[in-house]
């Protein structure tokens, strides 16, 4: 069955690795396309990747590999099935196909069964393929596909843009107004805040809303994890390593994964049990720069199980980490516990106004 990759950061590691013997294997049926962007050059390993890609080359031919970084990188992280011609299946979200990318971070990943939404992925890839500098001035980059969400009971209410954009705005303006007009929660696992455009603005000024239960989680600047907590300005950032010489018995001392980033996801949840439930999700950053310089997929999800299904991850993680807080603060003297009913714990959830009555209330909904 051919497969193709969609723009991707996700170069295969060495010439033995499964990755690379699995896109070797497919021969002629495989077209490929790589990011070069100088960042991917100077990471480590470079010289066993440029021998996998050669391996790869060699087995498939060198005219079904190409390798470009439209003005930034090649961002995506797409797989696209096609059986006698016909794109029949497609695999895309935040992680990349590496073992980092697939064990040690927190990514997300969906796949559509349908010919027509391959269809409209197989149109960004060719026009990456044959002119990814016209990219961003193309018609697929233009817009959202389909233009109007789909009403097929076998899939969910989405829709996909492709970028690099000429103007971030129209990938980045229908997330940040769907933030702005949140009623309930906002819930998101964002790799990095730091950067520019409406969306990561909305984010960061998320703390200030206090009619919302805003929560979330973030990889700080120097490698340590982020938690946005409800009504709280000052966010916690918790080491990923910690636990890894504290996990009690009988756990498995914890594998750290090496350097680099943890949190890779790139989503968030809009009132995910309201009446409008969205999900935001894909291989964008969801930042300016980002938008209008890199190949990059996002998704517009209005659909209430997937909006549940991300919320539940972004939950996961933010208690999680937490967790982790909790620990790294915790000492012999007054070591983590849980407190007894006389301690009567229970009472700020039923405050008006604070985060736990808010919390309370958004969970207990229908």
């Amino acid at each position: 069955m051919p497969t193709r990759t969609f723009p991707s950061t996700s170069s295969p590691t060495t010439s033995t690795s499964p990755t690379s013997r699995r896109l070797a294997s497919l021969r002629s049926r495989l077209r490929l396309y790589l990011d070069d962007s100088d960042i991917r050059k100077r990471s480590g390993g470079a010289a066993r990747k440029a021998e996998a890609l050669a391996l790869i080359g060699k087995k498939v031919g060198a005219d079904h590999v190409k390798r470009g970084h439209f003005s930034r990188f090649s961002h995506g992280k797409i797989l696209i099935q096609k059986r006698k011609g016909v794109a029949v299946k497609v695999l895309a979200g935040s992680a990349n196909f590496s073992v980092r990318g697939l064990y040690v971070q927190s990514n997300n990943v969906f796949v559509f069964d349908d010919a027509d939404v391959a269809a409209i992925y197989e149109e960004a890839f060719e026009q990456a393929w044959n002119d990814a500098r016209g990219f961003k001035k193309s018609p697929i980059a233009g817009g959202w596909f389909p233009p109007k969400p789909l009403a097929d009971a076998k899939l969910p209410s989405f829709q996909v843009s492709f970028a690099p954009h000429v103007d971030s705005d129209l990938s980045l303006r229908p997330v940040a107004e769907a933030i702005a007009a949140a009623k309930s929660s906002v819930l998101f696992a964002i790799m990095d805040v730091d950067g520019s455009g409406p969306v990561l603005e909305a984010v960061r000024g998320l703390p200030a809303r206090k009619n919302l239960y805003a929560f979330g989680t973030t990889q700080s600047v120097d490698g340590d994890l982020e938690v946005t907590s409800p009504g709280s300005t000052e966010p916690v950032f918790v080491p990923f390593g910690y636990l890894h010489a504290k996990v009690p018995k009988p756990f498995r001392e914890e594998v750290q994964g090496g350097s680099g980033i943890v949190i890779h996801h790139k989503f968030v949840v809009v009132d995910f049990n309201g009446d409008d439930p969205a999900v935001f999700a894909g291989s964008s950053n969801l930042a300016g720069g980002g938008e209008e310089e890199n190949g990059d997929n996002l998704l517009a999800f209005h659909d209430a199980a997937i909006a549940s299904t991300y919320a539940v991850e972004a939950i996961r993680l933010i208690d999680h980490y937490r967790f982790r807080a909790a620990m790294k603060e915790a000492t012999k003297a007054e070591p983590l516990r849980l407190k007894t009913r006389g301690e009567k714990w229970a009472a700020p959830y039923f405050k008006p106004g604070t985060p736990k009555f808010r919390e309370r209330v958004l969970f207990a909904q229908g």
